[in-house]
């Protein structure tokens, strides 16, 4: 039996091949404002919350449990 009290948790994981060296794939993932551009299925919106880039508010979708 569940306990009502405690959330289910997830943990996701990958494992992508990519033909591309790791530094060229951090200079597209370092910039989450643009995933709404190269991932239109999924995330909807992407707007910084600061000058730094740092922190991004995010609006995504999907089908569970991914």
């Amino acid at each position: 039996m569940k306990d009502r009290n405690h959330a289910n948790v997830y943990r996701l994981e990958d494992r992508w091949r990519v033909p591309f060296c790791a530094e060229k794939v951090w200079e597209v993932l370092a910039r989450p404002e643009d995933y709404p551009r190269w991932w239109r299925g999924v995330y909807l919106s992407a707007k910084p919350l600061d000058n730094s880039g740092k922190r991004v508010a995010v609006v995504a979708k999907g089908r569970l449990p991914y």
